[in-house]
C-alpha cells in the first residue's frame, strides 16, 4: 500500500513504469480531487507495464495489478487472502483527506497482518502516519520515502521521526524496493 500527496503524480510517474512482473498488489492512495484519479490512472496505465486502474467497488486486490483510490472516496478493504476486495466509501475527511491514506493502511493491517506493507512518501501533512503505526502493531512492514528525492518531506518525515517508518529510501529505488519484497525480502 502506498500512501502519497505533494509530488506524487510525478513521483508515480517516475516508479510505476520501472515495475515489471511478479509484483504483489499495489494500492495507492494519492491525494487528489474526484474525478482526476480517473484520468490520472488511466495515463499511468499507458506508460507501465502492469495493469493501472483507477479502483472500483469491489474489485478484488490481485497481484500484479495497481489500483488507484479514486479522487473524493476513502478505499478500504474487506475479507481475507487471497479473497481482498476494495470498498469505497463516502464520509467525512480522515486525517484531513478523502481519501486517506490512514484508512486504507489501517484496513489493509487488518485484513494481511503481518504481511501489511506501507510505503509513505512525498507531500503535506501527517496522513499515513497512524495507519503505518497500525501496520507495525500487527508486524508489517513500513517504509518511507527519504528527504532528497521528496517534493515535501512532510507525511514521510512525520511518519520517520515517530519511528512508524522502519527505514528510508530514495525514489529511484522503489521499483526494486516493491520487486525484493514480491519475493519476499525486506
Amino acid at each position: 500500500m502506498i500512501g502519497i500527496s505533494t509530488g506524487g503524480p510525478q513521483a508515480l510517474a517516475q516508479v510505476l513504469p520501472g515495475l515489471t512482473p511478479p509484483i504483489p498488489p499495489v494500492l495507492i492512495v494519492q491525494h487528489m480531487p474526484a474525478k482526476f484519479t480517473y484520468v490520472f490512472a488511466e495515463r499511468l496505465a499507458r506508460h507501465s507495464s502492469v495493469p493501472v486502474k483507477e479502483a472500483e467497488q469491489g474489485d478484488r486486490v490481485l497481484p500484479g495489478a495497481i489500483l488507484i483510490a479514486p479522487g473524493g472516496r476513502h478505499m478500504t478493504l474487506t475479507g481475507s487472502p487471497p479473497n481482498v476486495r476494495v470498498t469505497l466509501t463516502d464520509g467525512p475527511l480522515v486525517s484531513g483527506h478523502k481519501p486517506s491514506v490512514d484508512m486504507l493502511f489501517q484496513s489493509g493491517s487488518r485484513v494481511y497482518g503481518a504481511a501489511a506493507i506501507g510505503i509513505i512518501m512525498t507531500g503535506m501533512g501527517r496522513d499515513g502516519v497512524e495507519g503505518c503505526k497500525k501496520i507495525l502493531d500487527a508486524s508489517g512492514q513500513t517504509f518511507g520515502q527519504d528527504e532528497l528525492t521528496s517534493v515535501v518531506y512532510g507525511m514521510n518525515k512525520a511518519a520517520f521521526q515517530e519511528r512508524a517508518v522502519q527505514s528510508q529510501f530514495a525514489l529511484g529505488d522503489l521499483p526494486a524496493l516493491i520487486q525484493r519484497l514480491a519475493r519476499g525480502g525486506g
